[in-house]
This record gives C-alpha cells, structure tokens and sequence, in this order.
C-alpha cells in the first residue's frame, strides 16, 4: 500500500506506520477546515499557540509584535461577526490585551 504525503509528515508517519510505504510527492493537496474537530472551541488556545511558536522560534520581540496584530485584527473581526464567531474572536482579542506575550504564555 502506498500512500501520498507533504515532506513535514513523512517523518512522523514512518515511525508511526512502518508497515506501509510512505512517499514523498509535490502534488499532494489537502483542505484545512478550521476548527473543524473542536467547533472552535479552542479558537484562544490556538491563538496562544501561534504566540507560543513565536516566542519560542522567532526573533526577540517577534511574538509581542505578533499579539499586538492579532490583538487588531481580532477586534476588527470581532465587530464583523456576529453571533458565536464574532463572540469567539472578541474573547481572544481581549485575552490578548490582558497582557503581553510573555506574561500570557508564563
């Protein structure tokens, strides 16, 4: 049996399944559907994940810059949206202003 899969994957899926025959190919497509598998009810904790992968990866100050946008970006659709949409971005937004990125992420 052989399957298709981006670069990123390949790795884990060896270890994970060395019985079947992993390649590599430039073609593959895949959709996203955000949130998909928790309705969005982690929309805060993935919010904190970019920052997280910020601070950690990223340049000094990187991921404070980057919750500065969000924060603006957040507030800016949280009045787009209504309803639970619109509610999930304006908590996030607000989680983002209670602080800065290294204080959120301690």
């Amino acid at each position: 049996m052989t399957r298709r899969y981006y670069r990123a994957c390949l790795s884990f899926l060896r270890i994970a399944r060395p019985d079947v025959l992993h390649v590599f190919t430039p073609d593959a497509r895949c959709v996203h559907v955000g949130g998909a598998a928790h309705g969005g009810r982690h929309f805060r904790e993935n919010v904190g994940g970019h920052l997280r992968y910020l601070s950690l990866h990223g340049r000094p100050g990187e991921a404070e810059r980057a919750r500065r946008l969000l924060r603006a970006s957040l507030l800016v659709r949280g009045r787009l949206y209504r309803g639970e949409r619109g509610r999930l971005y304006r908590e996030a937004a607000a989680w983002l202003g209670s602080g800065d990125a290294e204080s959120l992420l301690a």
